[in-house]
């Protein structure tokens, strides 16, 4: 009896700290590549500003009407953003939730979004027909309820909350950026829909992900999977798309992981050409490309005319003092292409090419 006792304890332990592990790791990555993403709120104290821990916490009480409301909407998703028709940001960031949540609701059907109109200058009978008229997909609550819970949430100007089903705040976001309701979508997505659907993190479901441009759902997969060589180009690609930056460092890290690997080359291979289709002007981007291309030209892959191609359109993309050089590297992708007995219209394209880069020089 005793040994099972400490079964069912380890059992309970497991568990628990597998959701505290990926509660964990759904915020490192908010922190990482969400802007505007934190755990806590300001508060004044005294002359100073006090940081106060939010996510994690039981989400206050907010009442809007019989139907938004915290007691009513119990067991539900819930995303709160703060709006009001005087901030500009805001605006924004309502339209863009608009646009990226309800342009394909159906995954998130029972979710419910709700703007906050708080601390608003007009009328709350203006404020209510200036959401009307913008045609919003998703209610907004005003007047005093709005600024109530504002207070309870510490709602800036603009800042959205995201609470879960068993009403614990799990993300706040302040400010607005580009990319913030496609995280906030992508955000509901982890806690939510990977759960319910059993969405597994593996190579497949990435590449699925991949496929469809859902870059940060599948770069959310890719850092909760053990690191891998065999899934690496996947994860720079990712990384790219979502955080140059981010791609940049990982690229050095590949450098001294994965340099003895027997796989390295083939890698370096795939990084080359996801840097020259990616068209990017980062001269960061450029050089990663560059310095795969290098670790290429000094294998047996240097007899692939198409590494001498990349790498002269590499060149010609990383400054002026490069142009030169890239022009030579495309020259020897001709009698390299010739070498490899490839087809008349692929020489003729690399030839029409280098006359383009000449004149472009």
């Amino acid at each position: 009896m005793k040994n099972l006792f400490i079964l069912i304890l380890l059992f309970v332990f497991t568990v628990l700290s597998v959701k505290s592990q990926n509660y964990e790791a759904f915020n490192k990555f908010m922190r990482d590549y969400s802007h505007g993403w934190t755990l806590e709120f300001r508060k004044p104290s005294g002359r100073t500003m006090e940081m106060v821990k939010q996510v994690g916490e039981p989400a206050p009480e907010f009442y809007f009407d019989k139907k938004l409301n915290s007691k009513a909407l119990k067991g539900k998703f819930v995303v709160i953003n703060f709006w009001s028709t005087w901030c500009g940001s805001c605006v924004n960031l309502a339209m863009d939730i608009d646009t990226v949540l309800f342009r394909n609701m159906e995954p998130y059907k029972d979710v419910y979004f709700i703007g906050v109109d708080s601390h608003e200058r007009m009328s709350e009978r203006d404020a209510k027909k200036w959401w009307e008229d913008h045609g919003f997909n998703y209610p907004s609550g005003y007047g005093k309820g709005a600024d109530a819970c504002a207070e309870a949430f510490h709602g800036n100007h603009p800042a959205v909350i995201l609470i879960d089903d068993k009403g614990i705040i799990r993300g706040r976001w302040d400010g607005r950026s580009p990319r913030l309701a496609e995280m906030i979508r992508d955000a509901v997505w982890v806690l939510k829909i990977v759960p319910e659907q059993g969405i597994k993190a593996d190579v497949t479901t990435v590449k699925e992900l991949v496929a469809k441009d859902e870059f940060i759902k599948a770069l959310y997969l890719l850092e909760i999977m053990p690191e891998s060589i065999k899934s690496a180009a996947l994860k720079y690609q990712c990384k790219l798309e979502v955080s140059g930056m981010s791609a940049a460092r990982y690229f050095e890290f590949i450098q001294e992981e994965y340099q003895d690997d027997p796989q390295y080359h083939d890698l370096m291979e795939e990084i080359m050409y996801l840097v020259v289709a990616f068209q990017t002007k980062s001269d960061v981007i450029i050089k990663n490309g560059l310095d795969a291309a290098d670790v290429l030209l000094k294998s047996r892959k240097n007899m692939d005319y198409r590494v001498h191609e990349t790498t002269g359109i590499l060149s010609f993309r990383y400054g002026e003092s490069f142009k030169s050089k890239g022009i030579r590297f495309m020259e020897n992708s001709i009698p390299t292409a010739k070498m490899n007995h490839v087809s008349g219209d692929t020489i003729k394209r690399l030839e029409e090419q280098l006359k383009k880069y000449r004149e472009m020089r």
